[in-house]
């Protein structure tokens, strides 16, 4: 899970292609295992990782924070792309 989808963190190749970046805050979904930006493991939040504008009510009070979250943040992403 990337955890941190906004439009900052998408960005356009030269052939027009978009590219996640920013990488820092991800989580891994198969070892379960977390990033907290430098390297460390031991991060204070669980769920609470990203920008508040593009998360979901979940991770902001830190019910949850899955697949789904990443899904909201790109429809939020997607949807400040559109309407600027």
């Amino acid at each position: 899970m990337h955890r941190d989808l906004k439009p900052e963190n998408v960005m356009q190749t030269d052939n027009f292609r978009l590219r996640c970046i920013d990488f820092g805050s991800s989580r891994d979904l198969i070892e379960n295992k977390m990033s907290a930006g430098n390297g460390r493991k031991d991060h204070k939040f669980k769920h609470y990782v990203g920008t508040p504008n593009y998360m979901p009510y979940e991770c902001i009070h830190e019910k949850s924070s899955g697949k789904e979250c990443d899904i909201f943040a790109l429809g939020a992403t997607l949807y400040w792309l559109y309407t600027g």
